[in-house]
């Protein structure tokens, strides 16, 4: 079997040497062999695939323990669970990333609108059907910052994304 040096395996498959001697140090991942006069570590071409393994799965952000405990118990049925956790996770971070996005082009396309116009000039603009959040009823002559307030919590209290912009409804 031809040996890899830290270097050659690090180059190989993007960790730093000093990510492997690290994971050697946590036990997650060591070399083959350890040069007894030197102290090199050397590694074996087949400890690449699992080498690719842990760095796909740090990618993925599962962490140092996670990882060593899946190699513990190294089976199909656990590669199974553990992207299957990753896979859900990924989902719920695109989600959030969609979510954003959309607040983000919704606020852009404001500033697009509110750039249209002159300043001062009152717009009555009728809009496709969406859902909205109307807040509780306010007691005649609430402060406008006290309404504004009562708003945002109830609205936090129904877990409604505070990030979009207020409006008012006219009818």
């Amino acid at each position: 079997v031809k040996e890899l040096s830290i270097g050659q395996m690090a180059r190989l498959n993007g960790l730093s040497e000093q990510t492997l001697r690290l994971y050697d140090k946590a036990g997650l991942f060591s070399p083959m062999y350890r040069d007894a006069e030197n102290g090199y570590r050397y590694y074996s071409r087949r400890q690449l695939s699992t080498a690719y393994l842990i760095s796909d799965l740090r990618d993925l952000g599962v962490g140092l323990e996670e990882i060593k405990r899946y190699a513990g118990e190294r089976s199909p049925q656990q590669m199974l669970a553990l992207f299957g956790e990753q896979d859900k996770r990924i989902q719920a971070e695109m989600n959030r990333l969609r979510a954003m996005r959309e607040l983000m082009r919704l606020r852009a396309d404001m500033a697009a609108e509110a750039l249209r116009h002159e300043d001062g000039t009152l717009l009555l603009a009728e809009k496709e059907r969406e859902p909205i959040f109307l807040g509780p009823p306010l007691e005649r002559g609430t402060p406008e910052d006290d309404g504004l307030l009562q708003t945002y919590e109830a609205a936090a209290g129904q877990g409604v994304n505070l990030s979009f912009p207020l409006g008012a409804v006219m009818a």
